[in-house]
């Protein structure tokens, strides 16, 4: 049997619900169970797994899951420097900016990657942490410093930061895609 635990209280969420959702009933069609809002504190040595439920925001509950073969996968979280910074942020301390990719009232700090969290002009959702958005996020801030340098940073006519999606890749298998 697989289980997956997943501590927020959705899998994949760089992806589309569509994708989303083509993912979950494929994984239930595999007989994978997804255990959403548990969040795994200790792997001990007999691979026993210490897991706070927090399906019950109100009353988390810690408990004990034994397991024969624990694999680790995880994602990337923002770091100390995040929680440093005195401004707006989401509950993962990823930092808030203007359509310009900097902190609001601050047009001398930017932030990109992971650490930002920039809204999607089309959506108006918080983009996803995926290298595509820090890529094209990290060459607008270059373009912008860029014109900063040559004095036109400021002009009434800039333009925002809007990310192109240019679509993922994933795979639920060998025969799937």
């Amino acid at each position: 049997k697989v289980t997956i635990l997943e501590a927020m209280n959705d899998i994949l969420p760089g992806f589309n619900p569509n994708d989303k959702a083509y993912v979950k009933n494929r994984l239930k069609a595999e007989g994978i169970e997804i255990l959403y809002n548990h969040a795994v504190q200790v792997v001990h040595p007999d691979h026993r797994l210490e897991v706070t439920d927090k399906t019950q925001p109100e009353a988390p509950q810690q408990k004990i899951l034994p397991t024969i073969d624990p694999v680790w996968v995880t994602g990337v979280t923002p770091r100390c420097l995040t929680k440093q910074i005195t401004t707006e942020k989401l509950r993962n301390n990823r930092i808030k900016v203007n359509e310009f990719l900097e902190i609001p009232n601050r047009p001398d700090v930017y932030v990109v990657g992971d650490a930002s969290a920039a809204t999607d002009t089309k959506s108006g959702q918080v983009l996803p942490t995926l290298g595509q958005v820090a890529e094209q996020q990290g060459a607008f801030v270059a373009q912008d410093l860029f014109n900063k340098l040559k004095g036109q940073a400021i002009s009434p006519d800039r333009s925002p930061f809007v990310y192109n999606d240019k679509g993922a890749m994933l795979s639920t298998g060998e025969t799937q895609g």
